[in-house]
This record gives structure tokens, sequence and C-alpha cells, in this order.
């Protein structure tokens, strides 16, 4: 017999219980039940004189006998196999706001981000960031950030300073699900597995890619799904704007063209049909391509030096 449980969050019997605790007691109590009348229905064969079968199997056994477990344990043994694995990577979210006339500067990103959800790392609290953070309340050019743990969403920290950005300028309409379909893919590894070979299994995708060799400087004897050592899926960003939303997807390495056209490739091919964006509205973009680069660099790596001395006391 089968017994199929729907999850749901919310649910909650009459007595304020989670129907899941409540379905996996009754059908215990229903096993517990069943197992019982079937050991007093079977019919024991009893002779003059002689022990009946299960007094004799008793007798035959070790004295000792195993107690059975507790209704708590295994309840405990159902929770734990019904427990998904947790993510290959930690994540954490962080919200961005646009830069305002009392904010210090518009390059000085650290001081505009707030961490909102910490040690994401099993389904249970990326599916409440999910369910809880509707992307319409996001205000114009805000942005919201989701990252790997030890990596910031800036372009200074030592991650990303080699590195790069998938831009998707996607219409309003539809941001929610490619956003949530691009964290889907990050969470579970498919962007992840096409840079980082070794460490994930690798992704199936159409080849060769109608995407492979579009850029005139491309090395045509490389296959553009060629492993490739050195590069990281960093994180992923979404900036609010007026008639359509930037998601942006962060590798660690610009400089690695065929990780780089892996991204794009992994992320066209398991986007739903009615999702996939229309030539020409994506791009690619090292960091230190981005007008004010060198400054905020150079700021971060005065600032370092400067808490570095106050830790040395020089």
């Amino acid at each position: 017999m089968a017994v199929t449980f729907i999850l749901t969050d919310t649910q909650k019997g009459a007595a304020g219980r989670p129907l899941l605790s409540v379905v996996i007691e009754l059908v215990l109590s229903n096993t517990t039940a069943i197992t019982e009348m079937a050991s007093s229905d079977n019919p024991s064969l009893q002779i003059n004189g002689l022990p009946s079968i299960s007094e004799s199997d008793s007798a035959s056994s070790s004295p000792a006998t195993t107690k059975p477990p507790s209704r708590t344990a295994r309840l405990q043994d159902v929770y734990k196999a019904m427990r998904p694995p947790p993510f290959t990577h930690t994540w954490y979210f962080v919200h961005e706001r646009a830069p305002t006339d009392s904010t210090a500067a518009a390059t000085d990103y650290s001081s505009r981000q707030t961490t909102l959800l910490e040690d994401i790392k099993t389904v249970k609290p990326f599916m409440q960031l999910l369910n809880n953070f509707p992307l319409a309340n996001l205000k114009m050019k805000d942005s919201i950030h989701f990252f790997k743990r030890g990596v910031r969403p800036v372009w200074e920290d030592p991650r990303n300073v080699r590195g790069g950005a998938w831009t998707f300028r996607v219409n309003k309409s539809i941001s929610a699900e490619f956003w949530t379909e691009v964290l889907y893919m990050a969470v579970g590894e498919q962007i992840g597995g096409v840079v980082s070979p070794g460490k994930f299994p690798s992704v199936s995708l159409p080849h060769p890619s109608p995407f492979a060799f579009a850029r005139p400087n491309a090395e045509p004897t490389v296959p553009p799904l060629t492993p490739r050592t050195g590069d990281d899926i960093c994180g992923l960003s979404l900036s609010r704007r007026f008639s359509s939303d930037l998601i942006l997807i962060w590798n660690r390495r610009a400089d690695l063209q065929p990780s780089v056209d892996a991204i794009r490739d992994v992320v066209l091919a398991q986007l739903s049909p009615e999702l996939k964006p229309k030539e020409g509205s994506f791009y690619y973009k090292r960091h230190s391509d981005h007008a004010g680069f060198a400054e905020v660099v150079a700021a971060g790596a005065a600032g370092a030096a400067g808490k570095a001395e106050e830790l040395t006391g020089s």
C-alpha cells in the first residue's frame, strides 16, 4: 500500500497541529492496530501435552527480547526519511536600496545593503524566501541579491573583481517567474555544473548551441561546453527598472569565454519556453568595464588596508 503525503506549510488541523504530523501519527496508529489484529486473529496449533507453536517459538527465542521503538522514535524516523538533502552551497539574501541624496556616494553599495536572510542551505528557507518577498513591493531602482555565503554582491569583492555578469532585461509581467526559475537553476547546480566540472553532475544541453560562437573573437576549435576550471557562480541579482527588470548572473572569471558562454547556454536551455528572452535582450559585461569600477576597487583596497593597520596597531 502506497501512502502519499502532501506537504503544506500553512495548513493546520483543528487543534492547531501541522497536518503532516497528524497524518503520520494516524498512519502509525493504524499500522499498530492492524499488526495487533493480525497477531490476535492468527490461530495457534495446540496438542495435548505439547506447547502451542507461539509458546514454542517464544521458548526457543532469546529471553532478552528487543523492545519495540516508541511512537516518538518512529515519528523521528519518518521525518528523517522525508527530510530533503541540503543544498551544495549555502546562500544568503540581500536587499539593496536605491541611492538617494542622503546616501554618501552612489558607488557606496555596501552601505545601502541589508541582509534579510542568512544560511539558506535547505528547501524550507529557500521557499519561505520566494513566498514572502513579492517583487511587486520592490521600489524603483532597488535591487535584491541571492549570493553564496562569503561572497559580497559588490564588484570589489575578491571573488568578483575579475568576473562579470550576464544581464537579462525581462518584462515586468514575467520577471517574477524568470527570477524564480534562475534561482532554481542556481541552488540545483544546473548553472554551477557547467563552470565547476568535477564537483557536480554534468548538465544535458542541446549541442551545438544556437548561440555558440556568436562572438567574433570566440575560438572555433573549443566547444562552448568544454569543462573549464577556476570559474564559479557567485550569485544572482534583480534590479527594478521602469518597464522591465534586470536579472544578473554573476560569475568569477570573465576571461574564461567558454565558461561564460556555457552559463548563457544552460539558462536559455532550461528556461520555460514562454520565458525565453529575445535575442538582443541579454548581454555579458565584465565588472571592470563599468564606470566607477576602478574607484570602488581602490576604495575597497584602502579600507582593507586601514583595517589591517588597526588590527596590527601600526
